[in-house]
């Protein structure tokens, strides 16, 4: 049976579209493009997610800084005293009060001569020279100075195993202040130290032991500030980097003190100078006035050391990670 269907005719002008390969490839191509996001775009949604990841940083060291506060609110009057050493004005104190010694042993009425005078007659009374050397001398004044040169040297060592870049310039700082300023060393003062006595030309009670002159005390001045300096600016630089660990800024301690109270502090500072004072009177090779005058001279040295590791580690952002973190610091 035969179609009576026309054929379908192409209208005039239109011819059927020619598909090639590289026709095809242009296509893949740009549907590709349209689909993939544009540079911009992701450059913007990098830039969002490193905004949004700090966001959450500086939250959580907020949280952090929040339960410090809470755990431990009272923490900072704990240290006040310790704090309060490291301003210009306590090194000022100490100078003031050196210079209240010095007046009163060379200035009229000299009103702490009544005092050396009967120190000195009661050891000459009551002592041997042998006694004077063995116990005054190598005993009594020198073990405070042994014991803070030990710890000196033994929280060096830790805090240069800890983290030497962050150690450094604390360091650097106090051994600046040992050589220059009020540091111990076998034979000879300390500048500071042999240039006022030189200035002061002071006789000794006795020379039995040593030959120099007497104003201030060396001894004293270097007990004073080796354990006044390892307890109050080298042991909170190794507690606090044992509390914050090798990269600085884990907070692995969480509110970890870094220093000792001050109770605990001034009472071995104390006892410290106190020891090595009697020590340099029994021995009969320094006035009493002497030893008031190299304890205040040592307080002083170690208030400038601390004022300059405070300024030094603040000027280079190695101190407490944020102010919330301070005093259970420093």
């Amino acid at each position: 049976m035969l179609s009576l269907q026309q054929p379908q005719l192409q209208p005039k002008g239109m011819m059927k579209p020619l598909i090639t390969p590289g026709t095809r490839r242009l296509a893949v191509r740009v549907r590709a493009e349209q689909a993939a996001p544009s540079l911009g775009a992701r450059v913007k949604a990098a830039l969002s997610f490193d905004a949004a990841a700090r966001e959450r940083r500086q939250q959580q060291r907020q949280e952090r800084q929040r339960q410090q506060q809470q755990v431990a609110p009272a923490e900072p009057q704990r240290y006040s005293l310790q704090r309060a050493l490291a301003r210009p004005e306590a090194a000022a104190s100490s100078a003031c009060a050196f210079a209240v010694v010095a007046a009163a042993v060379f200035l009229q009425p000299h009103a702490a001569l009544p005092l050396d005078a009967a120190a000195h007659s009661w050891v000459a009374a009551h002592t041997s020279p042998e006694w004077r050397y063995a116990v005054g001398e190598l005993l009594i004044s020198d073990a405070p100075i042994a014991f803070g040169f030990t710890l000196w040297v033994a929280l060096t060592g830790a805090a240069l195993f800890l983290s030497p870049r962050r150690a450094a310039p604390t360091l650097l700082v106090s051994l600046f202040a040992y050589a220059a300023g009020a540091g111990f060393s076998t034979g000879s003062d300390a500048a500071l130290v042999g240039a006022l006595k030189s200035a002061f030309h002071r006789v000794r009670p006795s020379t039995e032991i040593h030959h120099t002159f007497s104003f201030p005390s060396g001894h004293t001045t270097a007990a004073t500030f080796m354990v006044g300096a390892a307890l109050v600016v080298l042991l909170p630089l190794v507690l606090r980097l044992l509390r914050d660990g090798p990269g600085g800024g884990s907070d692995r301690g969480g509110g970890a003190a870094t220093r000792l109270p001050d109770g605990v502090v001034f009472a071995t500072w104390g006892g410290a100078v106190a020891m090595t004072a009697a020590g340099r009177v029994l021995a009969d090779c320094h006035w009493v006035s002497d030893t008031a005058a190299g304890a205040a001279l040592g307080v002083g040295c170690v208030c400038a050391l601390a004022w300059a590791v405070e300024t030094t580690e603040h000027a280079l952002g190695n101190s407490g990670r944020s102010s919330g973190k301070r005093d259970n610091v420093s």
